[in-house]
């Protein structure tokens, strides 16, 4: 199994400034509230995909480029590590 392992602080961020999306992760959280179980693929990019639609969104853009809220969640993105268990 592998899990994802999420930062207090970025968790924070997201609740603050995306609260839909912090709400959908939230869900997904195991009882530690920071990592979440991925049993395949398919799990993990359901996680990545509610992160990349707040990374997208008009609040993280200005035009078509990322603003620093857009690079902070880019960010949590790439720093999700995934262990074996």
């Amino acid at each position: 199994m592998k899990k994802a392992h999420f930062k207090r602080n970025d968790l924070d961020f997201i609740e603050e400034n995306f609260p839909n999306t912090f709400y959908e992760i939230k869900k997904l959280l195991n009882s530690d509230g920071l990592t979440v179980d991925y049993h395949s693929d398919k799990e993990r990019e359901k996680v990545v995909t509610i992160l990349e639609e707040a990374q997208f969104s008009d609040k993280a853009l200005d035009g078509i480029e990322p603003n620093k809220i857009g690079l902070r969640v880019e960010s949590i993105i790439d720093s999700i590590n995934l262990v074996d268990y």
